[in-house]
């Protein structure tokens, strides 16, 4: 998704002819890609073909609370996602103004 957002924000970069004086329209910065998701530990190997684990609960618990934290850190990026592509979109409208004025 972080890639495609670049294309698209290259194409209207360069689509529009961005020069020094459209310093004016604000760049927005893409999130970060979120860490790599949490490992499935050892104990839990056959649970997707047995459906059962040879886990503690405390190490079943563990694993739970990495996922869901994971899930929040995913949501999260995904929201700052959003308000980048709104930015991009912005940023696209504002440097057309400030090109059209060019043309006056």
């Amino acid at each position: 998704m972080k890639k495609n957002l670049c294309i698209v924000f290259t194409a209207t970069l360069f689509s529009l002819s961005i020069n020094a004086a459209n310093a004016a329209c604000s760049v927005p910065t893409a999130p970060d890609a979120p860490s790599e998701k949490p490992s499935l530990p050892i104990c839990m190997s056959g649970y997707k073909s047995t459906g059962t684990h040879n886990c503690s609960n405390t190490e079943a618990e563990n694993y739970i609370d990495e996922i869901n934290k994971y899930m929040k850190i995913l949501s999260a990026y995904a929201a700052d996602a959003i308000v980048y592509a709104n930015g991009v979109q912005e940023f696209a409208k504002c440097s057309a103004e400030e090109a059209k004025e060019g043309l006056k």
